[in-house]
């Protein structure tokens, strides 16, 4: 996701953020244009572990790493460490550490803004239910309705939609669906 990009000017960055804490471990990013926020949060069933102290680092994701993460199977043992300097991941095939890097200003902005969104926000459709929307999903305004239980993207608004600007970016999801 994060090395995803909708503004052609853009430098392509691999940097999440991970917050330890609260027994769950919590991945935020943005696209390398800052147009997509994404965050991922692994609660106690997805932890074989202990959480030993609250914190949040910064690193650079790689290529080595973002090849060894795309190569997890699904029943596959891994062990990730979130550490205040690094996050080593280490699995059967190998081991990769990743050092903490500067987060970069312009998320910092960022990060403060989509948490005053966050908290304002209320759910009208899941991952799953959006899958297949993306493919064919314009790059103007669209609209998300709900008909019949079922949600849609529509091109004109109707009661209860949810505006969508550049729906197209919902694909960065469609990897994540099978997972869900």
């Amino acid at each position: 996701m994060v090395a995803s990009r909708f503004v052609p000017q853009s430098a392509a960055l691999r940097d999440p953020i991970v917050t330890a804490g609260a027994e769950r471990l919590r991945f935020e990013a943005f696209s390398s244009c800052n147009g997509v926020y994404a965050r991922l949060d692994l609660g106690p069933a997805a932890l074989d572990g202990e959480i030993i102290q609250s914190g949040t680092t910064n690193v650079d994701f790689n290529e080595p790493m973002v090849n060894a993460l795309s190569r997890i199977s699904c029943h596959e043992p891994v062990r990730l460490s979130v550490g205040q300097q690094e996050v080593p991941l280490e699995r059967a095939a190998g081991h990769v550490t990743e050092r903490k890097v500067t987060l970069p200003e312009r998320w910092l902005k960022g990060l403060a803004g989509a948490h005053a969104y966050l908290a304002q926000m209320e759910v009208k459709a899941h991952a799953q239910s959006l899958a297949g929307h993306s493919a064919g999903a314009a790059r103007g305004a669209t609209y998300l309705v709900v008909c019949g239980g079922r949600p849609a993207l529509v091109p004109v608004a109707g009661p209860g939609a949810v505006r969508i600007v550049g729906a197209h970016r919902l694909r960065l999801l469609d990897g994540l669906l099978p997972l869900s």
